[in-house]
């Protein structure tokens, strides 16, 4: 124990406590939300830290989730991390997805951290897909986008 010749006894083992116990409360919460989420597609089987990362970090990601697809089906669930994905390998199943679930699969994700940034959601990026959105979307194109700002701009001679 050269190594730690420097470091208080007392400080190595409450390191060393504190980081045993957070690895078991860790495990105890990954057991009761894999079980929360039942209706999720089938999914390879995952480690519980880093999910299924071991299993599809390479050098061609879709190539191994092609590869991945055809054990599990063209509708899967991965996970990345804790956090799962549901992909979809099948034109047909992806088109279907899409016009059934338009609504649902236009909107960002929301967090407490773009909601500080964004002024509560108050810009076109991350304000929720509605009536709103889409005047600032219109606002965005006429003004900032349109023929008379570019010509500006080349006036100006940025590019």
């Amino acid at each position: 124990m050269e190594i730690f010749s420097f470091f208080p006894s007392w400080l190595f083992s409450t390191v060393s406590i504190l980081l045993f116990s957070s690895i078991f409360l860790y495990s105890l919460r990954w057991k009761k939300t894999s079980k929360a989420a039942p209706n999720l597609p089938l999914s390879p089987p995952r480690l519980p830290i880093i999910g299924n990362l071991h299993q599809v970090i390479g050098k061609n990601f879709h190539q191994i989730l092609w590869k991945v697809s055809r054990k599990y089906g063209p509708i899967m669930t991965v996970h990345l991390g804790s956090t799962p994905y549901v992909i979809i390998s099948s034109s047909e199943f992806a088109n279907q997805a899409l016009k059934a679930h338009d609504q649902i699969l236009c909107n960002r994700p929301r967090s407490k951290g773009f909601k500080r940034l964004t002024f509560d959601y108050m810009d076109v990026a991350f304000s929720p897909h509605a009536d709103q959105w889409k005047e600032m979307r219109k606002v965005l194109v006429t003004e900032f986008l349109g023929s008379k700002r570019s010509k500006l701009f080349k006036k100006s001679g940025r590019h």
